[in-house]
């Protein structure tokens, strides 16, 4: 006797996929590296580059003066940062069958992709720029990029270097007297196999939950606040010996600035259908996108330490 059974014969227009109405999230970088940037806006009708100036202190007097003679006049100058700010934007056409007929609300998903967009654009523009800072650490002693060993991964010893380096160059720490690093998950899990970081977590951490090596990431060290993400500047295909190249960013206060246009803010944008005039006659395209203004410098090397160590990159 013939037992019936879905999607077989008789009962294969029976057979179904059933649409979760639930969607899945999206994998997304944590967005921090405008975070610790100095945040100097440009007016309305103030042009498209900011200009940033620095009263530089001549070298200390040490020379005793001649009695009744006055020395030689001092002749102190003004530091000049120029940024230019540019316009970034990116955007998708769809039909209005697709608005009205597809199972998925379109509209409400592609704004949060393309919001997500936005925030991701502008992350790497500023991690690109501040990355290429020429103050620069190597694990393992060398002097360039190549000499990263495999193995070398960033440690206690390491740490130690980055901030000796930011207090030598009498940079400032952000408020609560804390310097900032921005560092890649690969990088911090090497951190936590370090014994003398671990040993230090164990005795003069917090106790239980709040533990760093609970929560599985180092907050706060040697004074250095660290931020993980995996957009992180990360160096390969160079030719160095190690598998990867990561570049953990320590900084200080106003070590770089994150500029753009008061009258132009960061915004998704949508034109419904019909929106384009005879450009769409018969109503059946409708765009969405976003536009960003950014503008990224560098304003003191001294205030920032980049420490390039290995990873294997996986």
């Amino acid at each position: 006797m013939a037992t019936q059974q879905l999607g077989i014969a008789g009962l294969s227009v029976e057979a179904r996929t059933w649409y979760e109405k639930t969607l899945q999230s999206r994998n997304t970088p944590d967005f921090v590296h405008e975070r610790f940037g100095a945040k100097r806006p440009i007016p309305a009708r103030g042009g498209n580059n900011i200009s940033i100036r620095q009263f530089t202190r001549p070298a200390a007097a040490t020379t005793a003066l001649t009695e009744g003679t006055p020395p030689s006049a001092t002749n102190p100058t003004v530091a000049q940062t120029i940024i230019s700010v540019a316009v970034y934007g990116a955007f998708m056409l769809g039909s209005d069958v697709v608005e009205t007929q597809t199972i998925d609300p379109q509209l409400t998903e592609w704004t949060a992709v393309f919001s997500e967009m936005m925030f991701d654009t502008r992350d790497q523009i500023v991690r690109d720029t501040i990355k290429a800072g020429t103050n620069v650490l190597y694990v393992g002693g060398g002097s360039v990029r190549s000499s990263v060993a495999s193995g070398a991964a960033l440690g206690w010893t390491d740490l130690r270097g980055a901030r000796k380096q930011l207090k030598k160059n009498d940079a400032p720490p952000y408020e609560g007297g804390k310097y900032a690093a921005i560092i890649h998950p690969r990088v911090m899990s090497q951190l936590l196999a370090d014994s003398t970081v671990v040993n230090a977590l164990q005795s003069a951490g917090v106790r239980g939950d709040g533990n760093d090596l609970f929560k599985g990431s180092v907050s706060t060290l040697l004074g250095i606040d660290f931020v993980e993400s995996s957009n992180a500047a990360t160096f390969s295909g160079l030719g160095q010996s190690a598998s990867f190249v990561e570049a953990t960013l320590f900084c200080g206060r106003d070590a770089y600035v994150v500029t753009g246009y008061d009258a132009m803010s960061s915004e998704t944008i949508f034109h419904g259908t019909g929106s384009a005039g005879i450009n769409d006659p018969l109503n059946q395209t409708w765009s969405l996108g976003f536009k960003t203004a950014l503008g990224v410098g560098i304003l003191d090397q001294n205030r920032i330490v980049r420490v390039e160590s290995w990873s294997t990159g996986s």
